[in-house]
């Protein structure tokens, strides 16, 4: 576990190489914090991560609005 005692934020994490990342991350025994638009995908993969034992915390946003 190289990465335990970490907190990794990962954007676009509900797909793609976000997603991967995430995955890969958690089973490296970070904590991750994933964000992106979509939070339902992001609960799916919550669940995903919870399953292989790992922690996430998922954070619905869009890093291409300031606010």
């Amino acid at each position: 576990m190289r990465f335990n005692n970490r907190v990794v934020v990962i954007t676009g994490a509900s797909s793609g190489i976000g997603k991967a990342l995430v995955i890969e991350f958690a089973q490296e025994g970070a904590t991750v914090v994933a964000a992106a638009r979509s939070f339902d995908k992001l609960e799916n993969l919550q669940v995903d991560v919870t399953e292989r034992g790992g922690v996430m915390f998922p954070i619905e946003t869009d890093v291409s609005k300031e606010e």
